[in-house]
Formats: structure tokens, sequence, C-alpha cells
């Protein structure tokens, strides 16, 4: 077959294939361009694509027979980088924080500690959702001094402590008004402090009030304790001058028995003679001093915290009480103090019923429990009437309130 090639009109067969190629090539191409900018504009992840593709035209140059024509074309591989970002919000599982209650207590071997191990197992059933734990730290006045650091929620308090504590005396006369402190809320505990000799260093010196102890030597026992800080001022208030012996308690009974001290404060835990104690009354017979009639008026007239007990507290152990009926003593009331801050007032008033709900089950568990399970109503009134300018903490007024024993002059913690 021939091609005019003379005519104007006319087009060759190279002409033609290329134009033709030319055009399908571009058809192709804008194919291929037009896959790829719809794959760029959608929101897939990575992708990778290598693309080939086969074009067959048909072409029809003259009248006879078609020319078919296949034409392949590959392009150049394309690599087609889209990121993704995307947000995954995970839920992952918390164990909800403990409100941590931190009990301080007195050192192993103590009524304090005993007592206070007891409460803890009382707190951690009564309060499942507070981490509660002991920490033995000591006396009053240093578990209160751990309170107002904040290291403690629940320390191991006295009543006559927290009267210094408020009147920012003694160890407390540098704590800032502001600083949140504890507040009366439960005892559990009283503990007596009278002065004790035995019946020989009694007649030698004639000890029969406390202005006869002036200039002698004794055990008023320990400068670290409130019980020393509360018969020194009433010393002082007096006019009586002692000198004061530090000694390790269990060293008490033989110092009193050799005469390097002429008197001792006698101590007993719940009604039950301290362990020294008990190694006194073993070892000698046990004679008080009692402050005379004129002493109990003045000390009274100054609003120290000192009261009366029963002499038999004292005679069902043997001592010589001087044939008293009741003796004027320097009574320790301890227990635990918080303030509403730490545990509210519903915390406070439903561990109060249920240790009272419980009280037979505690004396049971220890002796020093004995007295407050025979009357813990009157342990807190006893406790919060040695220092009534502490606030009381509002779920022990509800408690007292109940019983009918509160009293319009205290003042509620708020």
């Amino acid at each position: 077959m021939s091609v005019d090639t003379s005519s104007g009109r006319g087009v060759s067969r190279r002409g033609f294939l290329t134009v033709a190629v030319s055009a399908i090539v571009a058809g192709v191409v804008a194919g291929v361009g037009a896959y790829y900018a719809g794959t760029l504009s959608a929101p897939v992840k990575e992708v990778v694509k290598e693309v080939t593709r086969t074009v067959t035209s048909t072409t029809t140059l003259a009248p006879g027979a078609p020319v078919t024509t296949t034409v392949t074309i590959t392009p150049p591989p394309t690599t087609v980088t889209k990121t993704v970002t995307t947000t995954i919000t995970a839920t992952t599982p918390t164990t909800p924080t403990r409100k941590a209650i931190r009990i301080g207590t007195t050192q192993p071997g103590m009524a304090g500690y005993v007592m206070s191990g007891i409460l803890m197992s009382a707190m951690k059933e009564v309060f499942p959702h507070y981490d509660v734990t002991l920490y033995p730290i000591g006396g009053p006045t240093a578990n209160t001094k751990e309170f107002l650091a904040g290291t403690l929620e629940m320390p191991w308090s006295s009543a006559t402590d927290l009267k210094l504590l408020y009147a920012r005396e003694e160890w407390y006369k540098d704590v800032k008004e502001e600083v949140i402190k504890p507040v009366h809320t439960l005892y559990i505990l009283r503990a007596t402090q009278v002065f004790a000799t035995t019946p020989e260093l009694k007649a030698k010196y004639n000890l029969n009030s406390w202005k006869d102890l002036n200039g002698k030597k004794v055990t008023v026992y320990s400068a670290k304790l409130e019980t020393y800080r509360w018969y020194m001022k009433a010393f002082e208030l007096l006019g009586i001058k002692v000198t004061h012996v530090e000694l390790d308690f269990e060293m008490i009974p033989e110092a009193l028995l050799k005469g390097d001290i002429v008197a001792c404060i006698y101590s007993d835990p719940g009604g039950e003679p301290a362990p020294w104690a008990q190694s006194l009354l073993v070892k000698t017979k046990v004679v008080l001093i009692p402050p005379s009639p004129e002493e109990i008026k003045k000390v009274s007239e100054a609003g120290f915290p000192f009261d009366y007990v029963p002499a038999e507290r004292y005679t069902r152990f043997g001592i010589d009480v001087g044939g008293l009926d009741r003796v004027y003593t320097n009574p320790l009331l301890l227990g635990h103090s918080t303030t509403p801050q730490i545990l509210d007032e519903s915390d406070v008033y439903t561990l109060l019923k249920e240790l009272i709900k419980r009280k037979g089950e505690l004396a049971n568990m220890s002796s020093y429990y004995k007295e407050f399970a025979e009357d813990p109503i009157d342990m807190q009134v006893s406790g919060v009437s040695l220092a009534p300018e502490v606030p009381v903490h509002p779920g022990l007024a509800k408690i007292l309130k109940e019983y009918g024993v509160w009293k319009d002059a205290w003042k509620i913690a708020r």
C-alpha cells in the first residue's frame, strides 16, 4: 500500500502514527497522573506503587484492512509516600490512691504502743478506704511536733500537752498562730502521776506535803515529758525548789532504795502500775506524798491541770495514802488527736461509736483498755475538762451531745 505524500491534506503513515502515538501517550500519562493525583489526595496509609499500562489502539489509515498497533508504555517507577498521623486515646486502668493516716505512738514496750496498735487494727476495719500505719515516735510532745511538721495525721497526744501548745508555753512558744493544731479527739488512757517515797525516807525527812521536798533530790518523771513541766510550774508557784535527777525509769526503784533520791513520781497507766513502778511495789512499801490543802487551793486557782482521783486507785495495790479517800494528782489523759481537715466529723463520730461498741473486746485484748471500757464517755469529758480552752473535734462533740455531757463553755473546732 502506498501513501500520497504530495498533497497538503495527505498524512504520511509515520506522521500519523507519530500523532496517534503522541495522543495515546498523552492520554495514558494523563490517566496515570490522574490515578496518582487521586492516590495522593486520599487519606490512606503509606503507599508505594509501581504502574505499568498496556494500550491497544486500532487506526484506519486508508480504505482497506485495519492496521493494529500495540504500544506498551512503562513509566518510571513512582514512589508515593503519605504520612498519616493517627491519634489514639487509651484508657489506662489506675488504682485510686488511698488517703494515708499515719498514727504516732510511744516507743515499743510502753502502754501507748500497745493501745495504739490495737486502735490501728480497729481503724483498718472501720476505714478500709484509708491507708492506716503506725509510727513509734515517743511521748505526746514529740508526736505533736511531728504533726505540726506535717508528718503525722494522728499523733499520740495528751490533754495537758495540748494545753501547753495552745498557750504557746514551754517547747511550743515558737509555734505560729496560723499553724493548724490538733484538737481534742479521742482519749483512751488515763495515767496518774503522784509523788511517792518509802516509809524509811518519809520518816527520815518528815515528808508529809510537797513543801517538805524543798531542797531535796527527786525524780520528777522525766524532763522530756509534760508531767515534769506541770509539777515544776506548781512548785515554782508554791516557792518549792527541788533538784531533779534524770533517771531511766528502770533505775528509779534502786535509786530510791539507796537514798540517792528521796521521792519519785509514781505512774499508773490505765490504773495499773507502770512496769518499773511494779518493781518498786515488789521491793518496798510505797507511801504517797500528797499536797497540803493550802497547796491544792493555790494550784487549782492557777488553773493548772490537776484533779482528784479515788484513793482506791492506789490502796488496792497496798500503797499508803495517809488515810485519804481521794488523792490530788496531775492526771494524764492520753489518746490520739487530729483535726477536721484530716478526719471529718463523720469519721471521728463513726470511730468513737465503734470503739464504744467494742469496749469489752478492747479490754480483753489489753488491760490498759479496762478503764476506757468502764466509762469511755467519762474519759472524754475528763480529757476536755483538763484543757477547756482547746477546741473539740466536731465528731467528739456530737458524741458528747448525744450522751448529754456537752458543756456550752467548750468550743467546737471548725
